[in-house]
């Protein structure tokens, strides 16, 4: 993890070019419990959020799980409105 606001933007932009040349990715929760790591962590999110990336950060597990879970439904939900 990078630790500080450059290296952030780095980071998504790495992200970006992974995305182009193998594809999109699903989305990733980020769990982190220390006030530094996640206010870098939501500064990664907001610039990862900002090209398209589906990123949250969370303070526990089960925020994260539940999170994840809810975007697994929304999927299942949209991809049944499409075959229906």
């Amino acid at each position: 993890m990078t630790h500080n606001a450059e290296g952030i933007w780095q980071g998504a932009d790495h992200i970006r070019a992974l995305n182009q040349q193998y594809g999109l990715r699903g989305p990733v929760a980020i769990v982190v419990a220390d006030v530094v790591r996640h206010a870098h962590s939501k500064m990664y999110a907001a610039a990862s959020n900002r090209r398209s990336h589906e990123v949250r950060v969370f303070r526990t597990i089960a925020e994260a799980e539940a999170w994840l879970e809810s975007i697994r439904e929304r999927n299942t939900e949209l991809s049944q409105d499409r075959t229906a």
